[in-house]
């Protein structure tokens, strides 16, 4: 399951009309042909185990174990010439009907540049709550693998796409 929590307008970002780019594109396209990626960073980590029930709810083959991510994307700020996006993602792992016994959450926050024309507001939130998670996406995966193996147990793969409702999360 992902939920997408959609965030409203940032204080002090500025709307402004589309422009037309170079070859005379309007609207969305144009506004994600002339982004660009200038900086991705994690900002905090946090990983809680409860060893016990873990190894419980593994060595009973009836227990069946759910797996579940969120995702909250937000703008954090927009100026003239760049924006800057949040991503908080949470995946937890518990028996279905109880509390979670692993829950590894991660913060990243990126900068953004554009090459030709100033955006809309409307589609600098729109590429929040949609493409950003691709971006953003490949780096928590790595983060979910790797310290699920750092922890000593099964190693998790999240799937590569952010479409829970369709996939499995594997481990």
């Amino acid at each position: 399951m992902t939920k997408i929590v959609k965030s409203g307008p940032t204080k002090g970002a500025r709307p402004s009309k589309a422009r037309l780019s170079d070859n005379g594109e309007v609207g969305y396209d144009a506004f994600l042909r002339n982004i660009e990626l200038f900086a991705l960073g994690m900002d905090s980590l946090e990983a809680q185990l409860e060893r016990a029930d873990y190894a419980r709810a593994h060595s009973d083959e009836s227990v069946k174990i759910e797996k579940t991510v969120e995702s909250t994307f937000t703008l954090l700020e927009m100026a003239e010439d760049y924006f800057d996006l949040a991503a908080e993602f949470v995946f937890t792992m518990s028996p279905e009907d109880a509390g979670h016994f692993l829950r590894i959450a991660v913060k990243y926050s990126a900068h953004f540049h554009w090459k030709d024309s100033v955006p809309s507001l409307a589609d600098v939130n729109r590429f929040a709550q949609a493409e950003a998670r691709l971006i953003f996406w490949p780096y928590f995966r790595q983060a979910v693998s790797d310290i699920s193996a750092r922890m000593h147990i099964r190693q998790i793969t999240v799937p590569l796409t952010p479409r829970f409702e369709d996939a499995e999360v594997a481990s």
